[in-house]
């Protein structure tokens, strides 16, 4: 068996070189750098058609061109499909049978809406609204001047009784003092003297029943009590003349009797008595 020195061959599995692994991902790089590339074409190639059709659209509204924002230049070139124009025309709306309002008003002529492509209306100028009547605010009644507030006026209230006599004139008061009949020392008077000439009548001071009329054993002369009710009495005594007897019924202001001076007297006048629960008490404080 001969032996020959062979040169060793290279394997289908050598590892890789750094070279080789360079140039191989520079490669993939660009591979990758192409797709996008291709991409950004396909797409600005969409965005420049939607793009004309917009233009060419615009350049068809008289409207925009006179304003300046497109000119009709600026889509040639461009092939738009026939389906793609928008109409920007403007028809009136007609009222409805239930008479439409816009703002309070019936539409009209004047008031017009078009629908632009971004779907809101362009509503034109509309005549002002006159406010109804429950918009109005309900006027004020005028103020009345309030009235100025009366004094409140206080009932003026009847003395208990009435004056024995027309005129009252005071000859002597109730309380102590020296009998006129020739006393010594002070003693109490039961009564106020009111002077008056013999004759003048005498009235009844309230409504009563008389329980007394005759000679007073005591110095009273001729006398009349009346009961009032309530514990109430009065007394009229030294009378020339009696005119209601024991048991008659008397209104306030009755006449009576008659000033005389009869009894313990000396002079003509009527000695006057109040009688509460059978004790004396000053006439002032109830007439």
């Amino acid at each position: 068996m001969s032996q020959h020195a062979h040169a060793p061959t290279s394997s289908p599995h050598r590892p890789s070189t750094g070279a080789e692994n360079r140039t191989r991902s520079a490669a993939r790089r660009r591979d990758r750098f192409h797709r996008r590339v291709r991409t950004l074409l396909l797409t600005g190639g969409a965005l420049t058609a939607a793009a004309g059709v917009a233009l060419t659209a615009v350049a068809g509204n008289p409207t925009l061109t006179q304003a300046g924002l497109v000119t009709p230049n600026a889509t040639q070139g461009v092939t738009v499909p026939e389906d793609a124009a928008m109409d920007f025309s403007r028809e009136p709306i007609a009222p409805s049978s239930q008479g439409s309002t816009q703002g309070g008003t019936p539409a009209t002529e004047e008031t017009k809406v078009s629908t632009l492509s971004s779907g809101k209306p362009d509503v034109a100028a509309a005549p002002a609204r006159e406010p109804v009547e429950r918009d109005r605010e309900p006027e004020k009644p005028a103020e009345e001047p309030a009235e100025p507030a009366k004094p409140v006026e206080k009932p003026v209230e009847e003395p208990l009784l009435g004056p024995p006599l027309t005129e009252l004139s005071v000859a002597s008061p109730y309380g102590n003092r020296v009998n006129p009949m020739g006393g010594y020392g002070q003693e109490l008077h039961t009564g106020t003297d009111y002077s008056g000439a013999c004759g003048t009548p005498v009235l009844a001071s309230s409504a009563g029943t008389v329980t007394e009329s005759g000679w007073h054993p005591y110095g009273g002369g001729q006398r009349i009590v009346i009961d009032h009710g309530g514990g109430l009495k009065t007394t009229y005594n030294h009378l020339s003349s009696l005119g209601i007897p024991v048991g008659g019924k008397v209104e306030r202001g009755q006449t009576i009797g008659a000033v005389g001076t009869t009894g313990n007297s000396t002079g003509c006048h009527l000695h006057f008595e109040v009688v509460v629960d059978d004790l004396t008490v000053d006439p002032s404080g109830y007439l």
